[in-house]
């Protein structure tokens, strides 16, 4: 069945239609969107007509509701199916490097033996024996890669086989799928195991070295032991002070004050954003978004600090959120309660949002601490919990614990969350339920840190908050 636009909307609230009803005069709207009224009549702004309310309420319009529901029912089904189909690539993508890690390992492994051998040439009737034992480590460390692989690629097998059990479970899907706690279950689960098999994709690399890598520091001196240089395993599971390259981001002569005002962003591997005000500042595709309280005023840079936007706000705000298509900025206050204001990307309002019973537009929780967003979905976190709201229908998919000394740094579009833990001082991962899968020990720092990653969640970088100085 082929609907325009205008069939599914309702003319009152331009929305579409949700319980809709039908009018005496044979206009459509949604049941709440009928006036309230005190009496057994209606003003009808349609027809200009008053009608008479019925004992039992206006009918619904069953044909289009049923239509309604048909609608929606093969979009739940099409976006079950389409994540499905992402959710089997990962699997592939996974299966298929498992199946040439051996390789993978060996190769690595080789090309650190070649330079060792490189080095040995010079002086090998010398240093035969120093090579053998330097390559015996290499091989001991190739091995337990490799015993530790196989060991995985079983636990991966059974893990792939349970899932691939509802391969073709949308193919002739049950209709009480569609039920909304049905739906809103798979939906979940299917979520879950995204953000898993991404987890597996994300740390396979560096656990199929053991969480290590070997090291090959050439020394051509004197004969000694030596002499070839050193094999040395470097834990990649942690991040230690000693082991990165330290950058002070502040002139000596700089005075406390200075520093307990400084705010700093990562804009690009190459350059950070550096404000000695009291300001709060995000990055996003480049661009960089600030808020100053005195005035208030929101404002747009670009990558060389040209002013691109700028607006007045009437009131202060305690958070804001970049998305591809939006600004959205919330406070609260005692009086109004928390409020949650949409602009454009070129800053023209919106929209305002309240957390009461006439939003139907979004899911807004009491409070906001922090905003974030990926793909699918908006993370609104206050001080004990994160709410995941769906950016496709604007419902709560669900609110999960998360304690306030975990400092976000990440969410993918596979729902995996980087946090730092600010009291054990380790970078944690955790999936679509914020379980920990795996952590990340940061080593040798000073108390108040901030942690950057890239998108591959493989390259950390350290502020140090107190001396502001750069680790990477």
């Amino acid at each position: 069945m082929i609907l325009s636009e205008d069939s599914i909307l309702c003319p009152t609230c331009h929305e579409i239609f949700t319980d809709p009803i039908m009018l005496p005069c044979g206009e459509t709207i949604c049941s709440k969107c009928t006036p309230k009224v005190y009496t057994d009549k209606i003003f009808c702004s349609f027809c200009h007509a008053l009608h008479k309310i019925p004992e039992n309420g206006f009918q619904n319009n069953k044909n289009l509701l049923k239509t309604l529901n048909s609608i929606v029912s093969d979009d739940k089904i099409q976006e079950l199916r389409d994540l499905k189909k992402n959710i089997e690539a990962d699997f592939e993508e996974v299966k298929t490097k498992l199946e040439s890690s051996d390789a993978k390992i060996s190769d690595y492994c080789q090309r650190v033996i070649n330079k060792i051998d490189l080095a040995a040439e010079l002086k090998i009737n010398e240093i035969n024996k120093i090579r053998d034992e330097m390559i015996k480590q290499v091989l001991e460390y190739q091995s337990t890669c490799l015993a530790k692989i196989e060991r995985y690629k079983d636990k991966f097998d059974i893990f792939y086989t349970e899932n691939e059990q509802s391969k073709n479970s949308f193919e002739s899907p049950d209709p009480k799928l569609f039920e909304h706690d049905n739906y809103l279950n798979e939906l979940k689960r299917l979520e879950l195991i995204r953000s898993n098999i991404f987890f597996e994709k994300s740390r396979l690399h560096n656990y199929i070295f053991d969480e290590k890598e070997i090291k090959y520091e050439s020394k051509l001196t004197s004969i000694d032991p030596d002499i070839l240089g050193r094999i040395s395993l470097k834990f990649k599971k942690h991040l230690k002070c000693s082991n990165l390259i330290r950058k002070s981001l502040l002139d000596p002569e700089d005075s406390e004050y200075e520093k307990s005002n400084i705010i700093v962003e990562k804009l690009n591997d190459q350059k950070l954003v550096i404000s000695y005000f009291k300001t709060d500042i995000k990055v996003y595709n480049s661009l960089i978004y600030v808020f100053t309280n005195q005035p208030y005023k929101f404002q747009i840079f670009d990558s060389d600090l040209n002013e691109i936007e700028s607006i007045l706000l009437h009131n202060s705000m305690d958070c804001f959120l970049i998305t591809d298509m939006y600004v959205l900025m919330y406070d609260s206050s005692p009086s109004k309660g928390g409020v949650l204001n949409v602009y454009d990307k070129n800053l023209n309002y919106l929209l305002s949002v309240k957390n009461n019973e006439l939003n139907s537009f979004l899911y807004i929780p009491e409070t906001i601490w922090e905003m974030y967003a990926n793909e699918n979905f908006y993370f609104f976190r206050d001080t004990e919990n994160i709410s995941i709201v769906s950016k496709r229908n604007g419902k709560l998919i669900k609110a999960v614990k998360l304690y306030n000394f975990y400092q976000i740094i990440k969410i993918t579009n596979e729902n995996l969350l980087v946090v730092f833990d600010t009291v054990d001082k380790n970078i944690c991962f955790m999936d679509f339920d914020l379980k920990l899968k795996a952590k990340k020990f940061v080593i040798g720092f000073d108390e108040n840190l901030k942690v950057f990653v890239n998108d591959d969640l493989n390259k950390f970088q350290i502020l140090e908050m107190k001396k502001i100085d750069f680790y990477s």
